[in-house]
């Protein structure tokens, strides 16, 4: 009959529209998904980059330290340089001293002896 062949071209229609509402709301999904996944990637890639970048840092505060750590080293060892020419001269200062006053003593006791 007629009528039952409108009834199932409507619901033919129907179901080809919920279809095509279907496929619609998957593509508009897998749109969204995709555009999801950018951002979280772009996020990601962001964060990497702080992260990187926080890491840079970190390694630029180490080499400062450790170039900081080498410079009191060597000025470190350069005053113990200096300290031990200091001593090493004060000694040797001490030393000649001790030999003229040896020697006039030496001198001293010579003159007296000979008087």
């Amino acid at each position: 009959s007629a009528d039952s062949r409108l009834q199932q071209a409507d619901a033919l229609a129907l179901a080809a529209m919920l279809q095509a509402e279907q496929a619609t709301l998957r593509i508009a999904f897998a749109s969204w998904r995709e555009e999801f996944v950018c951002a979280r990637s772009e996020r990601q890639k962001e964060q990497w980059m702080l992260s990187a970048d926080s890491r840079l840092q970190q390694a630029d505060a180490l080499a400062l330290a450790a170039m900081l750590q080498a410079e009191q080293a060597t000025l470190r060892i350069a005053f113990a340089s200096w300290r031990e020419e200091l001593v090493r001269a004060r000694s040797e200062r001490e030393k000649e001293q001790w030999l003229l006053s040896a020697d006039r003593r030496l001198q001293q006791a010579d003159a007296l002896a000979l008087a």
